[in-house]
């Protein structure tokens, strides 16, 4: 032991047993004087602040105590201060740390608060623990203290309280693969917001159940994320706005609609920022970073997820910092980084297995399938493939489903298992016509008309390349477009036919 680590260890050890020595009252005076002199450091004691509630905003006018706030609570909490001066600064305590991105300490002590705390601020204290758990990555603690606080909503006849804490509870089960119990979740909080009239909440529960018909390939996705919208407007919950914009970004870009997704995407930012909401920001410049590279944009790509990497680092959030990862691993495999796109893959699914969020995992390992399969690992990348179509299927995310099916087709007609590759073709192309997503149809459609060359089949093949092309043109750069149209010149000059592309 080192000999600054031995005095530190004395010195804790004799001011502990000093403090034992001293009688309870007058511990509880030493503790009541030691609460004036930091307040009096810091001008003052801090003022109360609004009830803490549903809708309560979560930022107070800050007091020169709040860096001393846990301190505080805990010297007023031990000098028998009043009770409601000991709520006091845990609240700012809690408030102070979940700001600074400290999210185990602000969990602990929003749930110390609950504790001491009854009816609607034990729920909203319960509820503010559950966010810091989930951002986090505690998967078993947001389910437990998200409960917790939608019961004691309920008790207290918070109905659009409730429901809003519902919204969250469905967020968890659908990221965590659990579709089924995030479709009652979402039924329920709808009912609860309707009868307490609650336009915000029935905004919110609108906006995740669009995300999750979205990611089940479902076609009324788009209506019910307008119905998001207008509720949203009408609640003027601009955060609401700006997240059910970016999924219908989303929705613009897959169905090819490119200048209606950048709008989208660029909406949803401005008022991210607008409210200062960073968390938002990062998700949708994570999203918009895929858009550019899907573009060939890569010089903005790369500076999109750079800057959503930053902020999801900064806030504590693994599971945004896995996703993003992931995603500008893809990026850097596209333009020639393949071994440090395999190494933040790798880190990208430790962080997802960790935390449990299988919906992620399952994507990630598809891409992970695709690095391996362009490295020419081809055993390991149908390993990867099936693993990964086991969660996707498992979840039912169906999007991404298609898009491993089609990845596995493609690699089974590199490997000349022609059959295989076209009946995976053929039903990746299914998925991809249910789900909307016309980008990846035309991608394997392409793709599929290089595996029927192979078969001979080449009346079949104009006619997928042919379709395929017409969908692609409002995707592709003319430099993708090219190389696609390379290994079609490859694949019709190793069959000795006629290219196919005219």
């Amino acid at each position: 032991m080192s000999p600054e680590t031995l005095y530190l260890f004395r010195h804790a050890v004799l001011r502990d047993a000093a403090y034992q020595l001293q009688l309870p009252g007058d511990r509880a005076r030493l503790h009541g004087r030691a609460l004036e002199a930091i307040e009096s450091l810091c001008g003052g004691r801090a003022p109360e602040a609004p009830a803490l509630g549903p809708g309560a905003q979560a930022k107070f006018p800050e007091h020169g105590t709040d860096a001393f706030a846990e301190e505080l609570f805990g010297h007023a909490k031990l000098s028998g201060a009043p009770a409601s001066l000991v709520l006091r600064y845990l609240r700012r305590g809690a408030a102070t740390a979940a700001a600074r991105y400290r999210n185990e300490a602000a969990q602990a002590l929003w749930e110390n608060f609950a504790r001491l705390a009854d009816g609607v601020p034990r729920a909203e204290a319960l509820r503010r623990a559950g966010l810091c758990a989930w951002i986090r990555g505690a998967r078993a603690d947001t389910e437990r203290l998200y409960r917790e606080s939608a019961a004691v909503f309920d008790a207290c006849g918070e109905a659009g309280a409730e429901a809003a804490v519902l919204a969250s509870i469905a967020n968890l089960f659908r990221e965590t693969g659990r579709p089924a119990e995030a479709r009652e979740a979402l039924d329920r909080g709808l009912e609860r917001a309707r009868a307490a009239g609650d336009a915000r909440a029935e905004g919110l529960l609108l906006n995740n159940l669009g995300a999750l018909l979205w990611r089940q390939g479902a076609p009324e996705a788009r209506e019910v994320l307008h119905r998001a919208l207008r509720r949203n407007q009408e609640a003027a919950n601009r955060g609401g706005e700006s997240s059910t914009r970016e999924l219908l970004a989303i929705l613009h870009e897959e169905a090819g609609r490119m200048q209606e997704a950048e709008r989208s995407y660029l909406e949803a930012l401005a008022i991210a920022r607008s409210l200062g909401d960073s968390h938002a920001e990062a998700n949708i410049s994570d999203n918009m970073a895929s858009f550019a590279a899907g573009l060939g944009r890569h010089d903005e790509a790369r500076q999109r997820y750079e800057a959503a990497l930053a902020i999801h680092r900064e806030h504590g959030n693994r599971r945004g910092e896995a996703a993003t990862l992931g995603n500008l691993a893809l990026h850097l495999n596209a333009t020639g980084r393949a071994a440090e796109a395999e190494e933040m893959l790798v880190r990208s699914l430790a962080l997802l297995r960790e935390s449990g969020h299988r919906i992620v995992e399952g994507v990630m390992l598809g891409n992970l399938g695709t690095l391996l399969h362009d490295s020419g690992r081809i055993d390991a990348a149908a390993d990867t493939y099936l693993r990964a179509l086991a969660i996707l299927r498992e979840v039912q995310e169906r999007r991404t489903e298609g898009f491993v099916l089609g990845s596995l087709a493609s690699l089974r007609r590199d490997q000349g298992r022609l059959e295989e590759a076209d009946g995976l073709f053929r039903e990746a192309l299914s998925l991809h016509r249910r789900t909307a997503n016309r980008r990846y149809e035309g991608t394997h459609s392409c793709g599929h008309a290089l595996c029927l060359v192979a078969l001979g089949r080449a009346a079949e093949a104009a006619a997928a390349w042919r379709a395929g092309e017409e969908i692609l043109r409002d995707f592709e750069s003319e430099e993708q477009r090219e190389a696609r149209r390379g290994r079609m010149r490859e694949a019709c000059a190793a069959e000795g036919v006629e290219e196919l592309m005219g």
